[in-house]
């Protein structure tokens, strides 16, 4: 509320903190007259008042906590609270000539959220020069390592060293940089794997996502497995403080170091390896399918960490790679302290564990009696699946699915799976046998290779037991014919993408498949007219020489 007082205007000292009215007097302040001789004094300072703030940058009005929290929160990714909480644990951290405390800071976490160059922010921010932005953000971490992060982000401290026993994530993620004219960093940085130079941070997270540790970074030409053999001598890793019968849980890409994992008596927890296997048996299926359950949480973490602070995602300038470890560092301690916990599947926890336990030993019996009828090597006709064939398939809500499938996110891959076998018109190319009364054998397109096409069987008789999870390919069929196809229209994951190699609604490679089958055509044509001419000639010639001979 904007009130003009005249001069000469008195009021109570009750009714005044600070120089300002409380909100509920000032609303009750009655308007006298609607006209007013402002003196001309009050005129000038009134006047150059809207002069000063009309030259107040940006960062100035973030600073003083003028923006609406939307668009503060859009700048740093944190709220105002958020922010003056971390400058008051900052006491290194002093106002300067060029900045206050809390615009460095601003300054330093819009660098960290969005990514932007230092001459982006300069002038965006009206910096006279972008080494100024460098010089910011320099103090501001050097502030997170001595104020925040000794107290706030040590593993010693974070978990209670008196623990019974501690189950652990462990993974590794990348730092994308600018190639380098050291060759001696160039070789240890590039990593043939993803054909890029980088490095490699290492993380260690909780079963919910929170992070307890961080390592590196590390150089990019190293597995996760060598990695892990640095973080285990290095005297300021969790290992330091872990103890026999502690679990740690890992992806395949750490097997080179289970041994020795196992040697120090850690419980080491990793998906199944396949081998020359064509398939993981029931068995070892479902236990990988516990571990995935709880080895998502670091993948998500990674990715969270990523899309929050841009920079981390982003190919980092090599004049930031030795801040590198202090930069991630600041993210997971913001993340920790601000961020949200994975709660996707909060309300039906209790329910999946109980089906995954209950069903984790169950013998597929399905598989077993395709294997021996060997109906994968049979000629099978397949028949295109139209919406009222399979009527007595059951019925199941989107809830029971999740429960089905173990959570949200195989349910959301069984969308995508379904919008792959979906044509033009929106209809389902399935093609499907009924192979006995309850059992039905699908062909299904494989997501990631064109030329690859999965045989599914489903058994969907009521009482059958089921097993504690199913391939993507599996849970779409499930997925269409309990649910799907009782919708008016099946939605494709953005849609909107599907037109992107397309110019001007023309299939690009269509017409490049037509244009090579009329090639074929034409030369089809014209070697058969060739080859006619030929034996026209060779029965000419044949004629010839009969005469010769004759």
């Amino acid at each position: 509320m904007q009130i003009f007082i005249s001069n000469g205007a008195r009021v109570c000292k009750e009714h005044i903190l600070n120089d300002r009215f409380y909100e509920d007097d000032s609303a009750r302040i009655k308007i006298t007259s609607k006209c007013s001789q402002i003196p001309v004094d009050e005129v000038t300072r009134l006047i150059e008042g809207l002069t000063v703030e009309s030259n107040k940058s940006l960062l100035h009005e973030a600073g003083a906590f003028h923006l609406s929290e939307n668009r503060l929160k859009t700048l740093t990714g944190l709220t105002s609270e958020n922010i003056k909480q971390l400058s008051s644990m900052m006491k290194s951290l002093n106002n300067s000539q060029n900045r206050t405390k809390v615009e460095g800071l601003i300054t330093f976490l819009f660098k960290l959220q969005s990514g932007a160059s230092n001459s982006n922010i300069a002038t965006i921010f009206k910096f006279d020069r972008e080494q100024l932005v460098s010089d910011i953000c320099s103090d501001v971490i050097r502030a997170f390592e001595t104020d925040i992060l000794p107290l706030n982000f040590d593993a010693r401290k974070l978990l209670n060293l008196k623990h019974d026993q501690l189950a652990l994530i462990f993974d590794g993620t990348y730092l994308k940089h600018q190639k380098s004219f050291n060759n001696e960093f160039q070789r240890n940085s590039y990593s043939g794997q993803k054909k890029m130079p980088l490095v490699k941070p290492f993380t260690v997270t909780t079963t919910i996502g929170y992070i307890v540790d961080t390592c590196g970074p590390y150089e990019g030409t190293k597995n996760n497995a060598h990695i892990m053999k640095k973080v285990m001598v290095d005297p300021h890793s969790m290992f330091q403080f872990m103890k026999k019968g502690d679990i740690i849980i890992v992806d395949r890409g750490f097997r080179d170091v289970v041994s020795l994992l196992e040697e120090k008596e850690f419980i080491v927890i990793m998906p199944a390896l396949k081998g020359k296997r064509k398939q993981l048996p029931t068995k070892e299926t479902n236990e990988s399918r516990f571990v995935t359950k709880l080895r998502w949480v670091i993948e998500g973490t990674h990715g969270q960490l990523k899309q929050k602070h841009k920079l981390l995602h982003h190919q980092l300038d090599n004049k930031l790679l030795l801040k590198a470890k202090s930069l991630n560092r600041i993210a997971c301690y913001l993340n920790n302290e601000f961020g949200k916990r994975f709660k996707t599947d909060d309300s039906l926890s209790d329910e999946i564990i109980s089906r995954m336990l209950s069903h984790r030993n169950t013998e597929n019996t399905l598989a077993k009696e395709v294997e021996e009828a060997k109906w994968s090597r049979r000629a099978t006709s397949f028949q295109k699946f139209n919406a009222n064939d399979l009527d007595d398939f059951p019925e199941i809500t989107k809830r029971s699915l999740k429960i089905l499938f173990s959570g949200t996110y195989q349910l959301a891959m069984a969308i995508s799976y379904l919008a792959e076998i979906l044509d033009e018109k929106n209809e389902l190319e399935l093609k499907y046998v009924k192979a006995y009364k309850n059992i039905i054998a699908v062909s299904v397109q494989s997501c990631h290779i064109k030329s690859k096409i999965y045989k599914c069987y489903i058994d969907y008789k009521p009482k059958t037991q089921g097993l504690s999870g199913c391939c993507c390919h599996v849970a779409a069929i499930i997925y269409y014919l309990s649910c799907a196809r009782y919708q008016s229209r099946i939605f494709r994951p953005a849609e909107k993408l599907t037109t992107l190699f397309r110019e001007e609604g023309v299939d690009l490679d269509e017409a490049i498949n037509e244009e090579n089958a009329s090639h074929s055509e034409t030369i089809s044509t014209v070697g058969e007219s060739a080859q006619r001419e030929m034996g026209e000639k060779e029965e000419t010639s044949d004629s010839e020489e009969d005469n010769d001979r004759d």
